[in-house]
């Protein structure tokens, strides 16, 4: 963390570390009585919390090569709709309006994810977005191949996005294809980025096991954020919350006595 950031802890919750740590600037973490605290260190190597969450299967292929919308290039209705977007989906300058992304899974099958400009995106109704590749072995459908990218928001983007509260994708908001030999064996080689002027707030789980997340700008949470990815970088005025009551008790995040789970 850099800056002058203050990651406030409520309900008890502590960062748990395995590995490192750095705080530059007047950045801070405290605790709910406001008193400057350090992360505790895990000794024992953690698990994927979210290795049970299934790969969706395959849907309707929305198009055979990367896509581009913008103010003078709208999807029908001002709506993108759920399925397979093969090569790549980039939204820019929306001219002032929202478009929306209709309930579902979206597929980005190589290419990667670009909201950038100043592109208003209404997610709100239950999405899941699948970041991956489209290659040989499994095209989702494409008629070829089509190399993974990182997910990009920034410039003055503005997203707003609520994951799905029922179904095997509950919760999750972006979710990166957790083979390496799809994303790349260095963490860093496609960082994904959540940064610069973007007014963005998420609800759902942020899941990039085997690569990096720069979040940082205006970015926060009016229920819950979750964040797994193998390097997380933040600055900025960003907000996290652990509020997962609108998904019930059959959820990734719930407290529970045995197995997985995340706990406050």
């Amino acid at each position: 963390m850099e800056g002058s950031e203050v990651l406030h802890l409520g309900n008890h919750a502590k960062v748990g570390v395995f590995g490192g740590w750095q705080l530059n600037g007047q950045s801070v973490i405290d605790d709910a009585f406001n008193k400057p605290t350090n992360p505790v260190r895990i000794s024992a190597h953690l698990s994927d919390p979210l290795a049970a969450v299934p790969v969706p299967p395959a849907g309707t292929v929305r198009s055979n090569q990367a896509v581009n919308y913008d103010m003078n290039n709208r999807p029908p209705g001002n709506t993108l709709q759920p399925g397979v977007y093969c090569g790549g989906l980039t939204v820019n300058n929306t001219g002032g309006v929202s478009f929306r992304m209709a309930a579902g899974t979206y597929i980005i099958a190589g290419g990667g994810l670009r909201i950038q400009s100043q592109a208003r995106i209404d997610a709100t109704a239950g999405v899941t977005i699948y970041n991956t590749s489209a290659s040989a072995s499994h095209t989702w459908g494409c008629g070829g191949t089509s190399s993974f990218a990182p997910v990009a928001i920034d410039g003055q983007a503005m997203l707003t996005m609520k994951a799905p509260v029922d179904g095997p994708l509950t919760g999750i908001a972006f979710f990166e294809d957790r083979d390496p030999a799809v994303t790349g064996s260095s963490p860093t080689a496609h960082p994904n980025k959540i940064v610069g002027g973007a007014s963005t707030t998420i609800d759902g789980a942020l899941y990039f096991k085997n690569t990096q997340l720069q979040f940082s700008g205006t970015n926060s949470s009016d229920g819950y954020m979750v964040i797994v990815a193998d390097m997380v970088q933040i600055n900025g005025n960003s907000k996290f919350g652990n509020n997962y009551s609108s998904l019930g008790s059959s959820n990734y995040f719930a407290p529970q006595s045995t197995g997985g789970g995340l706990t406050e």
